[in-house]
C-alpha cells in the first residue's frame, strides 16, 4: 500500500513540475515546436452614404441622392431683384472612411456665376453677374471652418480631417444677401465637388 501511494506521487510531482517537462533537448534536425503567423491586409475604404435629410432657406434640393450627390436650387431673386440670403443642409448617411480621412472641396465656377457678362460702361456697376457663397463640413464629429467658394475655385482645398469613422456627414451652404447691385437675368450655376480620401 505505501509503495502505490508513494509511486503515485511520484508520478504527479514528475508531470506537475515544468523543470522536468522542459528538459527534454531536441537535436540539430529535430524542432518539435511550430509557429504560424496570421496575417490580413485590409484596403483603404471611403464611400459616401445617401443624402437623407435636408433643410434650407430659399432652397429645393432634389437628385439621385444614393452617393451623396444632390441637386440645390436656391431662390436667390428677391422682390427687389437683388441677391437674397439663403442656405442649405444636407446630411449624408452612413459615409464611412475606414482609416483617417480628409475631405477636400473644390468650384468649378468660385461662387454662383452668370455666363452673362455685365454691360459695359457705367451700367456695368449696377448689375451683379456673380454671388459669392460659402461652404463648412463636419464629419466624425470634427467640423470645418466655412470657406468662401471663391477661394476653392483654382485646385480645390482639403478643408478637413480626422480619424476613422463611420456615420452622418453634413455639409453647410450659406449665401449672403447683396444689395449693392440688381441681378443679371439668365441662370446663376456653380458645381460644387467634394472628395472624402484616406489621408496618406
Amino acid at each position: 500500500m505505501k509503495t502505490i501511494l508513494l509511486s503515485a506521487a511520484a508520478l504527479a510531482i514528475t508531470v506537475a513540475s515544468p523543470a522536468l517537462a522542459s528538459s527534454y533537448t531536441y537535436g540539430a534536425n529535430n524542432d518539435g515546436f511550430a509557429t504560424y503567423p496570421v496575417t490580413a491586409n485590409v484596403a483603404d475604404f471611403c464611400k459616401l452614404g445617401t443624402v437623407s435629410a435636408s433643410a434650407g432657406t430659399h432652397t429645393s434640393v432634389d437628385g439621385s441622392f444614393s452617393t451623396g450627390d444632390a441637386n440645390v436650387h436656391v431662390a436667390l431673386q428677391d422682390s427687389n431683384d437683388q441677391a437674397q440670403a439663403w442656405n442649405q443642409t444636407l446630411s449624408i448617411d452612413n459615409s464611412i472612411c475606414n482609416r483617417a480621412f480628409k475631405i477636400t472641396l473644390s468650384s468649378d465656377n468660385g461662387s454662383l456665376k452668370n455666363p452673362a457678362g455685365r454691360p459695359r460702361g457705367d451700367q456695368g456697376q449696377n448689375f451683379i453677374n456673380a454671388v459669392n457663397y460659402s461652404v463648412s463640413v463636419a464629419f466624425g464629429g470634427v467640423s470645418s471652418h466655412a470657406v468662401a467658394a471663391s477661394d476653392l475655385h483654382t485646385g480645390g482645398q482639403s478643408i478637413l480631417t480626422g480619424d476613422a469613422t463611420v456615420g452622418s456627414l453634413t455639409v453647410q451652404l450659406n449665401g449672403n444677401a447683396v444689395a449693392n447691385g440688381y441681378l443679371l437675368a439668365g441662370t446663376f450655376s456653380d458645381t460644387l465637388r467634394m472628395t472624402m480620401m484616406p489621408n496618406i
